[in-house]
């Protein structure tokens, strides 16, 4: 078996798509935090509970359909390998293989930097609204809330470092995804797929990081996530 070629099926290309839900799903949370600092009072009119479902569900069903072209064209067969002089279950194009990489690579650098593109923007307007807020209540003479305001400024301040956690984690893939369209040869079964695999292993790694990294911002800065993760769990926190 060639394990690289199996891997590129059976475990790249289902790993890019939970990737991409990932990175539209926390481009979403920023939008959607942007909305509760720019319209708090109509946020809840805007995104009903039925349009929130419905966003998250045409999110899984777009990007699973940008994975249909490389399943549709390619299928795992036996090989010859004149070099290790024996047969190999390895990767095999029924179709184009020139027009599926540009589909399926332009494809990947569009949803990839759309929804990193989208969580820089929002990450930056919250840094701006955030900073706006602490500075008007620096010089308001009325006295606010300072139960409400804290409880708003965690949530904001915790969609922030998620943000910038993935702004951070994800960079490595959307220069790989911009490499993929600009250099077709920089791909699996190309002339410069050791290198494509290298530099897949070191995103994967950072894009890892990221994945496991989100629930300790919750547990850190969530205090009502904490309170349903032990109850889910059945543990009892200590007052």
């Amino acid at each position: 078996m060639d394990s690289r070629s199996v891997q590129y099926l059976t475990g790249g290309w289902p790993k890019f798509y939970f990737t991409r839900v990932s990175g539209m799903i926390t481009a979403y949370v920023t939008f959607e935090r942007c909305l509760c600092t720019a319209i708090p009072l109509k946020v809840k009119v805007v995104l009903t509970p039925e349009r929130v479902a419905t966003i998250h569900v045409l999110l899984y069903v777009i990007i699973a359909l940008s994975v249909v072209p490389i399943y549709v064209s390619t299928r795992l067969s036996w090989r010859w390998y004149p070099s290790r002089n024996a047969s190999l279950v390895s990767l095999e194009f029924i179709s184009n293989k020139e027009t599926i990489n540009i589909i399926t690579n332009s494809l990947n650098a569009l949803l990839y930097n759309v929804s990193f593109v989208f969580v820089v923007v929002c990450t930056a307007i919250l840094i701006l609204k955030l900073n706006a807020s602490r500075r008007w209540k620096e010089h308001s003479t009325r006295k606010v809330d300072s139960q409400e305001s804290s409880k708003e400024s965690r949530a904001t301040r915790r969609v922030m470092f998620i943000a910038i956690l993935y702004i951070v984690c994800n960079l490595p893939g959307s220069l790989v995804s911009l490499a993929m369209t600009a250099f077709p040869e920089f791909n699996a079964g190309e002339s410069q797929q050791n290198l494509f695999f290298f530099v897949a292993a070191f995103m994967h790694c950072v894009e890892a990081i990221n994945a496991s990294s989100n629930i300790f911002i919750y547990l850190k800065t969530g205090s009502k996530f904490v309170k349903v993760f032990m109850q889910t769990f059945r543990c009892r926190s200590k007052k």
